[in-house]
């Protein structure tokens, strides 16, 4: 039996990467920040794991759906390691086509390459919604807020990975 999940798919993680493209960032995001980002978008119902300050609360509790779109069972830590190497099978795809920046994505950073978004996918990578849009900005601007690393950085909030290790 053949069974599709777009938590397994490159060019699917890589379309979901292309709307985090979209936002005006600052500056150069963690590979690891991209991918929990990415994670959350195909699992949206597993926000309500993200410990926020209470300050936050009011916006993640309205973006977390009802019911999840795409089921996948098991823990969100082991999910999120399954999902690594075609995440960064996306990333090496949107690196290939000048969207991201080679030199940056080298020392582990996400940044915007020379290439600019052709029309028809920015039409394509458009959220959906207006809850998809609220959600693209909690998990975007809002968890650009916490540091990565660390004791309540963004790995040991999320749970998707090990922080206990982090150089501080």
């Amino acid at each position: 039996m053949l069974v599709y999940h777009p938590a397994l798919d490159p060019y699917h993680s890589a379309s979901r990467m292309i709307k985090v493209l979209q936002y005006p960032v600052q500056r150069a995001l963690e590979i690891e920040r991209v991918r929990i980002i990415d994670f959350f978008l195909v699992f949206p119902a597993w926000i309500k794991k993200i410990r926020v300050p209470r300050e936050y609360a009011a916006m993640k509790n309205k973006v977390i759906p009802d019911d999840n779109p795409y089921f996948y069972g098991g823990r969100p830590a082991d999910v999120f390691y399954q999902m690594q190497p075609l995440q960064m099978q996306a990333i090496s795809l949107l690196a290939a086509r000048d969207l991201l920046d080679k030199a940056a994505l080298s020392k582990n950073e996400w940044r915007r390459g020379s290439t600019s978004l052709p029309k028809d996918l920015l039409v394509l990578a458009r959220p959906a919604t207006d809850e998809e849009k609220l959600r693209l900005e909690f998990l975007i601007m809002t968890l650009l807020k916490f540091p990565l690393v660390g004791a309540d950085g963004l790995k040991h909030r999320t749970g998707l990975l090990e922080f206990r290790y982090d150089p501080t």
